[in-house]
């Protein structure tokens, strides 16, 4: 493999890399956008900005574990009880 190849193929690396790295963060914004519609259905005017943020910063495994729950918590608070 000559140094132009290589160069080739490592570009193209970095490019898959960075590309799965995007998809990922979309799949996460979009389950968050998800979970606020539903939170916003469930709980109406029970939702304040600091549910939103709290969301907003939500890893993927919190925002799983949020969305089982959004249907038989009574409230935010009970939704984000750890």
């Amino acid at each position: 493999m000559t140094a132009a190849q290589r160069l080739r193929e490592q570009g193209r690396q970095e490019g898959r890399q960075e590309g799965q790295q995007e998809a990922r963060a979309e799949g996460l914004q979009r389950s968050r956008d998800l979970l606020l519609r539903l939170m916003q259905l469930r709980f109406g005017s029970q939702l304040d900005p600091d549910d939103e943020r709290r969301l907003r910063t939500a890893t993927l495994e919190q925002v799983e574990a949020w969305s089982l729950r959004v249907i038989t918590a009574a409230s935010p608070v009970e939704l984000f009880t750890d």
